[in-house]
């Protein structure tokens, strides 16, 4: 299964596609940090049924691990209730400060999608841990079938600690890395064209400035 790295780095891709064209510099302002912080909650949230509640308090266990968090209907009813948050912390404003709040839609969006690719990467991933190696319910509520399709290697939860957890655990990190930057250096991109500061545009202006 991913480990938190690659659900992180999944869900600061998705922020850094979402977020207003910025340089890199604007990119990490607190208001962005923020959302960032949000994407990656949101992105390692499904894993919260790793802790159980018995009878002797909280404990950490696979048990019941690859349940109801990490389905398609849990992302929308997460993203629902984090946008109803939004929503009531606009209204709790004074209507001139209420533009300045977190947008309710944008946070529905945001932490629906961010769920859904720690969904997306664990269907995709062997599980060596046999009770959750069966799959995951993709349509729960409307289904409890489970769903897998074992591409990827996954780190072998009882034992970290050897060469090829940690070969899975770089390639997972550089190939997910590396899908965040990318879209680091897009979106930045963006942000220098639509400031006419791209070479094309910088270019045009220097010739007609010279014409």
């Amino acid at each position: 299964m991913p480990t938190p790295i690659g659900h992180a780095l999944a869900g600061l891709a998705v922020w850094s596609m979402a977020r207003k064209p910025a340089s890199l510099k604007e990119a990490f302002t607190r208001e962005n940090a923020g959302w960032a912080a949000l994407c990656v909650l949101a992105a390692n949230l499904p894993d919260a049924d790793f802790i159980n509640l018995t009878g002797g308090g909280l404990t950490v266990s696979g048990r019941y691990h690859h349940g109801l968090t990490h389905s398609i209907g849990f992302a929308i009813l997460v993203g629902a209730l984090a946008g109803g948050w939004a929503w009531m912390r606009r209204a709790s404003r004074e209507p001139g400060l209420r533009p300045m709040a977190p947008d309710p839609i944008a946070v529905f969006h945001l932490t629906s999608l961010c769920i859904l690719t720690h969904v997306s990467l664990d269907v995709f991933s062997v599980d060596t841990y046999a009770p959750n190696g069966i799959g995951l319910p993709l349509l729960w509520p409307l289904d409890g079938s489970n769903f897998i399709v074992p591409w990827i290697d996954g780190v072998d939860r009882t034992d970290y600690f050897t060469v090829k957890s940690a070969v899975i655990i770089a390639k997972e990190t550089l190939s997910l890395g590396a899908l965040f930057l990318v879209v680091t250096l897009y979106a930045a991109r963006r942000a220098d064209i639509k400031r006419g500061a791209s070479p094309e545009m910088a270019k045009e202006t220097v010739t007609e400035s010279s014409s």
